[in-house]
C-alpha cells in the first residue's frame, strides 16, 4: 500500500491553463514546503500568492538550516510559471535574475524554475544553468515533479484537488472542511466562536502539534465537536502556523485511506473524523509510521494522561461571542441558552437551509423513550423523591431507566449529561424540538 496519488501531473498541467492557476502556484509550492519542511528547520519563506503575484523580485524565497528531497539547504529563489512554453520563460526568467543582480551573490543561492507544465528538458536545462556557475545550483520542477512533491504530503494534494473541482471522497483537508462547516449555518461566524471559554483545549493542540508525534484522545459531546474544534483552532492561528498546519493535517472517514496515508514518508496530521471507526490496530499502525493522530473518545472513557476533555462554552460568554460576531441580542442570547455549552447543539440550532443531519436517540423507540423524561429535566439519582417523580413520568422502574440513559450516555452527539449524581439534558431547548412529537 502506498500514499494516494489525488492530483496527477496531467491534471497540473491542464489546471496551469486556467486563470486562477497563476495566483494559486505561489501558495501551492508555500504548502508544498511548509508540509516537508519541519517548522525548526524552515527560517524563512515567502510566496506572495493570489492577489499579490505582481509583486518585484523574485516569487518566492526560502531560508532552511537543513537539506530536505525537495528543498537544498540555505537560501533559495524560486521563479513560478503557468505559461505554455516552459523553457522560454524559465530562459527569460533567468536571464532577468542575471541583469538584475546588482550586488547580490549569486554564487551562495540556489535558483528554481517552477513551472506547472510538462517540460520533458527540466533536468537538462537545470544541469546546464548549474555548469555555468552563476548560482550554487539551478534545479527546474516542472508537472511530474510537483506530482511527486505532493506524494509525500497528500494535505497539500487533497488542498489541490479542491482547487481543480476533483473531489476526494472519504478525505477532506482543513480549508474544505471548514468552508462546509460555515456553509451549513445561517451566517458565516469566526473560528474564534468555537474556542470561547476552551484556552484549555487550544493550548493541548498547540502542545501536542509542537510536540514529537503521538496520540491526542479527546473527549468531546461528538465526534464532530472535536473536529469542528481542532480546525477552527487551526483558523484562530497566526497565517504562517495555520499553513503550517492545515498543510499536513487530514480528516479521515475510511480505514483504507487511513492505512494508506500512514505509509507517508513526512509527518501528517490524521485526525480520525465522524464517520470512521478508529480500531487501536488503525491508530498502533499509524502511531508506528510516525505520525500526529487525533481521535475522538466518549466521557464515559477515563482520562488519561494523553487525554483531554473540551471545555463547556459558557452562557453568557458564548452570548457576548455571538453578539460581537453581528448576532441580534436577543437571538445570541436564545442560541448561548439552548447550545448547552457545545457547538454541536450550537450548529443545529443555528443550521442554514441545508439542515443538519438528526442524532440516532431523536427517531424510533429511542426518541419514545426519552421523551417522557424531558418533563423532569434533571433529576437527582440519589434521591429518591426524584426517582419516584421520574419513574412515573416515565412510567417502567428506575432501574430501566437508569440503563437507557447510560447507553444515551455514549451515543454519539449524546443529549444527556451525567455530572457527580446528576443527570440532566445538555439543552433541554435542543431536545424539546427534537423530541416534541414523541411527547
Amino acid at each position: 500500500m502506498r500514499c494516494p496519488t489525488w492530483v496527477t501531473a496531467a491534471e497540473i498541467d491542464n489546471w496551469a491553463e486556467s486563470t486562477i492557476a497563476r495566483g494559486l502556484l505561489p501558495e501551492l509550492m508555500r504548502r508544498l514546503i511548509l508540509a516537508t519542511v519541519d517548522r525548526a528547520n524552515l527560517l524563512g519563506i515567502n510566496f506572495p500568492a493570489r492577489e499579490e503575484v505582481q509583486r518585484h523580485g523574485y516569487d518566492g524565497t526560502t531560508l532552511t538550516d537543513i537539506k530536505t528531497t525537495h528543498v537544498p539547504l540555505g537560501l533559495c529563489v524560486w521563479e513560478l510559471s503557468c505559461e505554455d512554453r516552459p523553457r522560454q520563460k524559465a530562459d527569460q526568467d533567468y536571464r532577468k535574475r542575471l541583469e538584475d543582480r546588482q550586488d547580490e551573490d549569486l554564487s551562495q543561492l540556489t535558483y528554481f524554475a517552477i513551472t506547472a507544465r510538462d517540460w520533458n528538458e527540466a533536468a537538462a536545462w537545470a544541469e546546464e544553468k548549474t555548469a555555468e556557475g552563476k548560482f550554487k545550483e539551478v534545479r527546474a520542477y516542472d508537472s511530474n515533479s510537483l506530482e511527486h512533491w505532493l506524494l509525500d504530503a497528500p494535505a497539500v494534494g487533497l488542498w489541490l484537488a479542491e482547487q481543480i473541482g476533483k473531489r476526494i471522497q472519504g478525505v477532506a483537508d482543513c480549508d474544505t472542511y471548514w468552508r462546509n462547516l460555515l456553509g451549513t449555518l445561517r451566517k458565516e461566524l469566526p473560528a474564534e466562536i468555537l474556542l470561547t471559554n476552551r484556552q484549555g483545549t487550544a493550548e493541548a493542540f498547540a502542545k501536542w502539534i509542537a510536540s514529537n508525534p503521538g496520540l491526542l484522545a479527546i473527549r468531546a459531546p461528538s465526534p464532530a465537536e472535536m473536529v469542528d474544534v481542532f480546525v477552527a483552532w487551526g483558523h484562530t492561528l497566526p497565517p504562517e502556523q495555520a499553513a503550517s498546519v492545515a498543510s499536513r493535517a487530514i480528516i479521515v472517514d475510511d480505514a483504507e485511506t487511513w492505512r494508506a496515508l500512514a505509509t507517508s514518508r513526512q509527518r501528517l496530521i490524521l485526525i480520525a473524523g465522524p464517520r470512521l471507526e478508529a480500531t487501536p490496530e488503525l491508530l498502533a499502525e499509524a502511531k508506528r509510521q510516525g505520525h500526529h493522530l487525533l481521535r475522538f473518545a466518549p466521557f464515559t472513557e477515563l482520562k488519561g494522561s494523553g487525554t483531554i476533555e473540551i471545555e463547556r462554552m459558557r452562557v453568557h460568554d458564548l452570548n457576548e461571542a455571538l453578539k460581537n460576531a453581528g448576532i441580534e441580542e436577543r437571538e445570541a442570547a436564545q442560541l448561548a441558552e439552548g447550545a448547552g455549552g457545545n457547538f454541536t447543539v450550537f450548529r443545529r440550532r443555528f443550521a442554514g437551509d441545508v439542515g443538519i443531519a438528526r442524532p440516532e436517540w431523536a427517531d424510533g423507540v429511542q426518541a419514545q423513550d426519552l421523551s417522557p423524561l424531558l418533563l423532569a429535566a434533571a433529576w437527582d439519582q440519589s434521591n429518591s423523591n426524584d426517582r419516584h417523580v421520574v419513574e412515573r413520568l416515565a412510567g417502567r422502574p428506575y432501574s430501566e431507566i437508569e440503563n437507557l440513559a447510560k447507553r444515551l450516555l455514549v451515543v454519539r452527539d449524546p443529549p444527556l449529561r451525567r455530572v457527580l449524581t446528576t443527570w440532566e439534558f445538555v439543552s433541554p431547548q435542543d431536545a424539546l424540538t427534537l423530541l416534541h412529537n414523541s411527547l
